[in-house]
């Protein structure tokens, strides 16, 4: 037991100027990323927490987690890993390419354009792809829901199909779709 508040003072300076202290950390992002190879997610999980809380500002822990996160389809804890990335080292494009990847995913069309366009800036290659599927997305969405309001259900539900294809996480467009079916008595 630490008893004085010197001691205790040195103790966490010891921590914070031990070499080890970050020999630790890139261990746990090798076994991390060891890990997430052999397919064994929870465990590459389990690693980039522990480099994570070595290190707070390790941006490339964070994306290692992300993408942890995104196989486990837990969308929410990526958007914030990737996030913390991207405040950490706005630069690093990759980071801001999956982030917009993920808000099409979510559906969140709005966001995923204000992300898209600062990619655009720094990174035309990675964001051709997002350029494409957020129109199509729009498109979908908009012509469901006015088939709908003309109780075109067939067509609403080729729409919602067409935009859950690329809003895969969207849980609104399968409520939609799923109103359509119940229209349609199905």
């Amino acid at each position: 037991m630490i008893n004085s508040p010197r001691k205790f003072v040195l103790v966490i300076l010891s921590v914070f100027l031990d070499p080890s202290w970050a020999t630790t950390v890139e261990q746990h992002l090798q076994m991390g990323t060891q890990m997430l190879r052999a397919g064994n997610l929870g465990e590459a999980l389990n690693h980039y927490h522990a480099a994570i809380e070595g290190n707070t500002k390790n941006y490339i822990a964070y994306f290692q987690r992300a993408t942890v996160y995104l196989a486990l389809g837990r969308h929410r804890q990526a958007l914030s890993d990737l996030e913390s990335v991207i405040s950490l080292k706005p630069d690093f494009h990759q980071a801001r390419s999956e982030k917009v990847g993920v808000l099409i995913k979510r559906g969140s069309i709005e966001d995923a354009k204000m992300e898209l366009e600062k990619l655009m800036k720094s990174d035309l290659d990675r964001a051709q792809d997002h350029l494409r599927s957020i129109p199509v997305l729009a498109q979908s969405i908009e012509d469901g829901d006015s088939f709908f309001e003309n109780s075109d259900y067939a067509n609403a539900i080729d729409s919602y199909d067409k935009a859950i294809e690329i809003a895969k996480w969207d849980v609104s467009l399968r409520e939609k779709r799923s109103e359509c079916y119940l229209k349609l008595g199905m």
